[in-house]
């Protein structure tokens, strides 16, 4: 009997999870979906696929042939959605973007007008900090902050991301513009977000400690704006308000801004047209990124300049 493709998708998601209630948990089913899925397939096949579940799933022998033949429908799968999907040529649809969300919250207005230019593409913003997987389609566009990225994606890095320490005006002067980081109350992440901040206050603030730690980056502006304390910001972030102020000279290299897509992708006029937009975006404020403060250019200027069919 032929093997049926959903059936594959439950034994490979085992074999990728290590147990069935996580694999269950992936698929957003029951376990007992799983199981029974499984023994469907090892009916169909008349193997045993599983030697044990015990200590996580172990794969017999006729198991891992199966997994292995899963994986490459799953690749097949992927690169024709991929392939279809590249094809489009009609600035109609979806654009889903993963982005860390200090990148968001800076360009959020020009995605606003991007949304208003091309009125049938729908943006779908996602915040993250975690590596989305653009082969499976995760995304669409990725736009990470990393060193390097993955040799099989199609994109470029266009800019150093540096930080610095910001506050209020009014928390500065308060405290005396000279004063040593240590006299300055701090705002940190929540650790299952970031520990890097907190590993910096304590090489280079002694004594200090947080006062408020928080997940998201919008809610540490407004700590920051009310005067609650100062942090590590990138300079995109910090330097783009007027009512906060360095404090020092602390900066951080190393940090590129990456716009990412698969390959397949590079034929759709939409995906074309929203990474156009952030190329721009990201030339327009490049200076206020690497951390030389200029003030940003108004989203319609920008977009008038962005052509709507560009050579290629």
């Amino acid at each position: 009997m032929a093997v049926n493709w959903e059936d594959l998708r439950y034994i490979l998601a085992v074999a990728q999870e290590g147990t069935i209630v996580a694999a269950a948990r992936s698929l957003q089913v029951s376990p007992t979906t799983v199981s029974r899925r499984l023994r469907t397939l090892e009916e169909t096949q008349g193997a045993k696929l599983f030697d044990k579940f015990k200590h996580g799933a172990i794969l017999s022998e006729a198991g891992e042939r199966v997994v292995s033949v899963a994986r490459e429908v799953e690749r097949m799968t992927d690169q024709l959605d991929a392939e279809i999907h590249g094809l489009d040529q009609r600035l109609v649809g979806p654009v889903r973007v993963s982005a860390v969300d200090f990148l968001l919250l800076a360009w959020m207005k020009d995605f606003g007008a991007f949304a208003a230019r091309y009125p049938e593409v729908q943006l779908e913003l996602a915040s993250t900090m975690a590596v989305v997987n653009l082969t499976q389609r995760e995304a669409d566009v990725a736009l990470r902050i990393a060193r390097t990225a993955p040799e099989h994606l199609l994109g470029t890095r266009h800019a150093e991301v540096l930080y610095c320490v910001y506050g209020s005006v009014d928390l500065i002067e308060a405290t005396g513009a000279d004063a040593p980081y240590s006299a300055y109350p701090w705002l940190s992440w929540d650790l299952g977000v970031s520990r890097s901040t907190d590993t910096w206050i304590a090489e280079n603030a002694a004594g200090a400690s947080p006062v408020l730690r928080v997940g998201e980056m919008p809610v540490m502006c407004e700590a920051i704006e009310e005067g609650l304390g100062v942090t590590i910001l990138p300079c995109i972030i910090g330097d783009a308000n007027p009512r906060w102020r360095r404090i020092g000279d602390y900066f951080e290299g190393g940090l590129w801004v990456w716009v990412l897509t698969h390959p397949e992708l590079r034929g759709s006029a939409r995906i074309k047209a929203f990474t156009r937009t952030v190329r721009e975006l990201i030339r327009r404020d490049k200076d206020l990124i690497e951390g030389r403060r200029p003030r940003p250019a108004r989203a319609p200027e920008l977009l008038e300049r962005v052509p709507q069919e560009p050579p290629e």
